[in-house]
């Protein structure tokens, strides 16, 4: 009896979270991100609404790349072997964020090269988005993009 009781209850606890993860979006940014040479930046890319993405694999890449990876997180830890070198020791994401759904990522000491469009992905959940990334090497380079002071 207890354990067909379990068994429901583990049964009706996997339907909700397929369901929540199927009405979940990953969004991204829908206006490009702009930074200069030497800046740290962050990519915003979120669960919305809010589902925990702690024990997922999350995934940034960007094309032209080899290998693609900007940055792949499994099981708690960056996987430096799949990161592409140009990136390595440049991206983190926020540990203490995931939870809330945030898979957000900071690349450190931008360079030109990292300017593309990126794919922030969660693959088990099939889910992705894209965050455009602008770089400039002054203000008044990259204020045609953005109304940014010059003075």
């Amino acid at each position: 009896m207890m354990e067909s009781m379990f068994l429901a209850l583990l049964f009706t606890c996997l339907n909700l979270t397929v369901l929540l993860a199927a009405q979940t979006q990953l969004i991204g940014s829908h206006q490009p991100i702009v930074a200069l040479v030497g800046d740290d930046v962050l990519l915003p890319c979120h669960l919305e609404p809010a589902v925990s993405a702690a024990y997922e694999t999350v995934v940034w890449s960007k094309a032209g790349l080899e290998p693609k990876y900007v940055h792949y997180h499994h099981d708690g830890r960056l996987l430096f072997e799949k990161q592409d070198p140009s990136y390595s020791l440049r991206t983190r994401l926020f540990m203490d964020e995931l939870p809330h759904g945030n898979v957000s990522m900071q690349i450190f000491k931008v360079k030109l090269s990292d300017a593309g469009t990126y794919k922030c992905s969660l693959p088990a959940m099939k889910k992705e988005a894209e965050v455009e990334l602008i770089v400039g090497t002054s203000k008044r380079e990259v204020s045609c993009y953005w109304l940014i002071p010059t003075s």
